[in-house]
């Protein structure tokens, strides 16, 4: 259902996700709830931005996606009601092969402030060698729709 309601606002895909009583302890949101949030979202992301699944990156390209590292904020109190709605955001980049580095925020429904920003270091991945993709080419072919979908600048080497 969250797919439906994806939207693309501020260079990022949202969509609303509830927290049920799993999610909430005494202190608010758990970290692993906003990490699954976060989780699925991204998973989301790819398939309303760019049409793809992680199924379809190995069928298609023999590509996968590693998660080499992440951090996570909490930036705010979190909500603390059994169930409430939060907004999940989705902001990719692709700078150049293996790296793929996605920023999500966790902001509650009717506020502007994020209660959780998370960075996740991602690489492509050679399914069939399991190991760091190289091929510059397969890069491209999967960088090329997720730019037009995210509205990301294909790199120059001038930037910055």
């Amino acid at each position: 259902p969250e797919q439906a309601l994806t939207a693309w606002h501020d260079n990022s895909f949202w969509a609303p996700y509830a927290t049920y009583m799993e999610d909430v302890g005494e202190k608010g949101l758990r970290l692993h709830a906003a990490l699954n949030k976060c989780e699925r979202f991204r998973n989301v992301g790819l398939k309303k931005g760019a049409g793809m699944t992680l199924n379809s990156l190995k069928e298609k390209f023999k590509a996968g996606i590693l998660l080499r590292e992440f951090a996570l904020e909490m930036t705010a109190q979190p909500p603390s009601e059994i169930l409430s709605l939060m907004w999940v955001s989705l902001r990719l980049e692709l700078p150049c092969a293996p790296f793929m580095p996605m920023y999500q925020l966790l902001v509650p429904d009717g506020s502007n402030e994020p209660v959780c920003k998370g960075i996740f270091g991602m690489l492509m991945l050679d399914t069939e060698t399991m190991s760091v993709l190289e091929d510059q080419k397969v890069y491209e072919k999967v960088a090329t729709p997720l730019r037009e979908a995210f509205r990301i600048r294909r790199p120059t080497g001038n930037e910055g």
